[in-house]
């Protein structure tokens, strides 16, 4: 089977890694506390009637349907490649970057597709009586579009096909080739057919494809499997990756803080090391000591009292006076 990238697994792509897992319990925590809902984007009636402008924020962190995830998880762990080459600090900065500029740019469009829409259905219906039409064409295109990071994916593509190189090619021969045809008088040129000739006459049976063929296989699904609702959002990041790669986006350089990426990439170790300045604060600026640093400290303090103890039986043999051997002699069968 043939790989996604190169190098299998995550190895130094601790991004991506990242971003695979919390896609992973994001969606399934979603599908098992059933709020589904709360991260539905529709211009009428979350926006305008009741103002629920945090739907622009968190409607692309996750997915709503198992056929988004696969897609979306497979093309996640595809674009480590770019983590490699960018960097792991610089892909988190411009995931980020990127996700702002999808959610505020989406939105827009959304909006003004929805007046121009409105516009449109009123000089067309409203003036020739059918006011009936209004509300079915304001159900359009304009009014909602599917949860998901759509859009950073679509820009994080034109990204790959930008500055990933292409590995390898392959021709898949759609059918077989056939020999030109000679004259029926001209016997003595049947085995002298030169290559350029046949070359020619087989080039235009044969398909072209490279390594990026996954890649655009997953993307084409991703588009086509929510129909209209993944038109906007595919758009709007197919424009934004455009200006990237032109460097045209401002904003693009901006790299997050180094505690932000640690605390990204490392939770555990960031969440270990706040609650130790947390009970270093409550303490009032003394730490516990460990199980073993304490047994250090207990054998320490044995090791100074047998020390102790054995200088003090050094002293007390030198205090006695060292008997020579002769006097030892004597007293011995004196008795």
């Amino acid at each position: 089977m043939a790989q996604f990238t190169p190098i299998r697994g995550f190895v130094n792509t601790p991004v991506s890694k990242s971003i695979c897992i919390i896609f992973t319990i994001a969606a399934v925590m979603v599908s098992i506390l059933e709020i589904k809902y709360f991260f539905n984007l529709q211009v009428d009636p979350f926006i305008l009637e009741y103002s629920q402008y945090w739907r622009i924020v968190i409607y692309q962190l996750t997915v709503v349907n198992e056929s988004d995830y696969l897609i979306c998880i497979l093309l996640w762990f595809s674009y480590k490649n770019l983590e490699r080459f960018y960097g792991s600090r610089i892909y988190l900065s411009l995931v980020t970057v990127l996700a702002l500029y999808n959610a505020l740019c989406c939105f827009i469009v959304m909006s003004v597709g929805q007046l121009i829409t409105r516009l449109i259905s009123y000089a067309l219906y409203a003036k020739l009586g059918w006011i009936s039409e209004v509300e079915a064409f304001d159900q359009m295109i304009f009014n909602k579009v599917i949860p998901g990071p759509l859009g950073i994916i679509s820009s994080l593509y034109i990204c790959y096909g930008k500055v990933i190189p292409v590995s390898y090619r392959f021709n898949i021969v759609l059918s077989a080739p056939t020999p030109p045809s000679l004259p029926e008088d001209d016997n003595s040129n049947e085995f002298e057919l030169e290559s350029e000739d046949l070359t020619k006459n087989t080039s235009s049976r044969e398909l072209t494809l490279t390594n990026h063929l996954q890649i655009h296989i997953l993307y084409t699904l991703l588009i086509l499997n929510n129909g209209y609702l993944s038109i906007i959002p595919c758009m709007v990041g197919l424009f934004l990756g455009n200006l990237h790669v032109n460097e045209l986006l401002p904003g693009a350089k901006w790299t997050l803080p180094n505690s932000v990426y640690r605390a990204f990439v490392h939770p555990v170790q960031t969440i270990s090391k706040l609650s130790g300045l947390f009970d270093r604060n409550v303490n009032g600026g003394y730490e516990r000591l460990s199980r073993s640093s304490d047994s250090l400290v207990d054998d320490g303090q044995d090791q100074e009292s047998e020390d102790q103890t054995n200088n003090g039986e050094q002293v007390i043999r030198a205090e006695t006076p060292v008997r020579p051997l002769g006097s030892q002699f004597f007293d011995t069968f004196r008795t």
